[in-house]
């Protein structure tokens, strides 16, 4: 609770402003495209589409499922609850939103402030394990999974010289992702996809 209480306080705050500033708790994006519930797409998209997916561009957080699953003692304190909930409350605020694949980006943009919580608990899971040989198997996946992360993002970022990124240009082409989210489970031509492949001659 004493972790808590900060950030319902905060929130409370946030929430206030957006109401008086803007006529909606969900703020300025709020007023742009409003919040629409669709959970049942929002969320599959949010953590598994090949355009978007959390799981897709940072796989990290399939061994923080894992160790939630095999070591839930492992997060049985205030410190974990409190970042395990922050990480729900901005998935369910982000699949709310009807604009939640987060525009013309690379992979869960909106996610992003989640991403470090999720490597804090996987360390925290790790570091808590009981099992020499599973604390180990854990480990080096973590070993393996960061690299191929930084890599994904690297093909998101990085594109011929004068030229956006081949990933990138992918929100717009061939048709605006905004006006066919349906694109982000495009599992052949999908942002990652297309930076590989880059630009064709």
């Amino acid at each position: 609770m004493a972790l808590a209480a900060p950030a319902l306080v905060g929130a409370a705050a946030l929430l206030a402003w957006n109401g008086l500033v803007f006529g909606t708790v969900s703020g300025g994006y709020g007023v742009a495209a409003p919040m629409a519930f669709d959970f049942a797409t929002a969320l599959p998209g949010l953590l598994l589409s090949p355009g978007r997916g959390l799981f897709v561009y940072f796989p990290v957080t399939v061994l923080l499922v894992l160790l939630l699953a095999l070591e839930p003692r492992a997060f049985a304190n205030d410190l974990a609850v409190a970042l395990i909930a922050g990480i729900v409350v901005a998935l369910l605020l982000t699949a709310a939103w009807s604009n939640w694949w987060g525009g013309y980006s690379y992979g869960p943009r909106l996610l992003s402030e989640t991403q470090p919580l999720i490597v804090l608990l996987v360390a925290m899971g790790i570091g808590t394990t009981a099992a020499p040989r599973r604390r180990r198997a854990f480990t080096v996946a973590v070993w393996a999974l960061l690299p191929l992360q930084a890599a994904i993002q690297a093909v998101g970022t990085y594109g011929p010289r004068g030229r956006p990124p081949a990933a990138i240009v992918w929100n717009a082409s061939p048709v605006s992702v905004d006006a066919a989210p349906g694109r982000n489970w495009d599992f052949a031509d999908n942002p990652i996809a297309r930076g590989l492949r880059g630009y064709p001659d």
